[in-house]
């Protein structure tokens, strides 16, 4: 349940989007017509629930397939390190620096690429056929 003053205005949503230049900033998935049924929503890179703000330096603009699968989680655990990894994060880390695209499948680089894609699953077949008709 968001806390009181949690509540992100119409104006702030408007200016998370246009600083997205209105693509997912997780998968790069485009908020248009025709991408997906659920428009895109903001989302809390650091969850509420660990103590995130609705402040503009923790909101970033999210398909709903990304922002569905992150949910409140931070991070995962990497299968071959077994460390807990921090997800990516579009308020100070580069994407191309933690993943490549190659034709319409995310490729990660990094570790920090690897536990976003899985846990945020860049490269479902659903997905993969919408980057295929779409970007």
């Amino acid at each position: 349940m968001p806390r009181i003053g949690d509540y992100i205005s119409v104006y702030i949503r408007a200016q998370v989007a246009e600083r997205a230049e209105f693509k997912c900033e997780y998968c790069l998935a485009p908020d248009s017509q025709g991408y997906s049924f659920y428009k895109h929503q903001v989302d809390h890179v650091r969850s509420l629930k660990h103590r995130g703000t609705s402040a503009m330096d923790n909101l970033a603009y999210a398909c709903f397939a990304c922002n569905i699968n992150k949910g409140p989680d931070v991070g995962s655990i990497h299968d071959e390190t077994g460390k807990f990894v921090g997800f990516y994060n579009p308020r100070t880390d580069t994407w191309s620096e933690h993943f490549r695209l190659n034709l319409h499948w995310i490729e990660s680089l990094t570790e920090v690429g690897w536990v976003t894609a899985v846990v945020l699953q860049f490269n479902t077949p659903e997905r993969i056929a919408s980057r295929q008709s779409n970007l």
